[in-house]
């Protein structure tokens, strides 16, 4: 009688750890599927984060453009002020 019911214990001690090997390799196989989703979404996102970025670089480099710009007119005009006013002055 004790060997029957020592082996149906040791018969459902397997089943639970089985039970529990089965629901951890569904998590594990779960986690990993969440990885992968994470990784595709994190690749997505560099790529738009490198594209930011490169629109960035563009308009400070267009700013910069601009500023140089922006100073030669002023210089031009505080020229052609002077050369104004010597022209009234005669």
């Amino acid at each position: 009688l004790n060997d029957c019911s020592s082996a149906k214990r040791e018969r459902s001690g397997m089943t639970l750890e089985r039970k529990q090997q089965k629901l951890l390799e569904r998590e594990i196989r779960s986690l990993v599927q969440q990885r992968g989703e994470q990784d595709r979404r994190l690749q997505v996102l560099e790529e738009e984060l490198k594209k930011v970025e490169a629109k960035l670089l563009s308009a400070v480099r267009e700013k910069t453009g601009l500023n140089a710009s922006v100073i030669t007119l002023e210089r031009q005009r505080a020229e052609l002020k002077k050369v104004n006013e010597f022209l009234k002055a005669k």
